[in-house]
């Protein structure tokens, strides 16, 4: 699964997936990253199919968002 955003800045980055019990799977991004466009690989086939949550939190919690994902196997 391919997770593609845009930074209008440098800042630090957290992405994380979880599954819908809202247990955590897999921490993707924790870091400083450059501002632009990114494309991120998660990797998700030792995962079970279904609906997962991607949350990203950028720009010191300025930025949250949490994107739903469907994971089809």
């Amino acid at each position: 699964t391919n997770i593609q955003f845009d930074l209008p800045s440098d800042c630090e980055v957290q992405i994380l997936i979880y599954d819908i019990k809202g247990a955590l799977v897999d921490e993707i991004v924790n870091g400083n990253m450059k501002a632009g466009y990114h494309q991120i690989k998660w990797d998700g086939s030792q995962q079970a199919s279904g609906m997962y949550f991607i949350h990203m939190v950028a720009d010191n919690g300025n930025f949250i968002k949490i994107t739903k994902m469907m994971l089809v196997k």
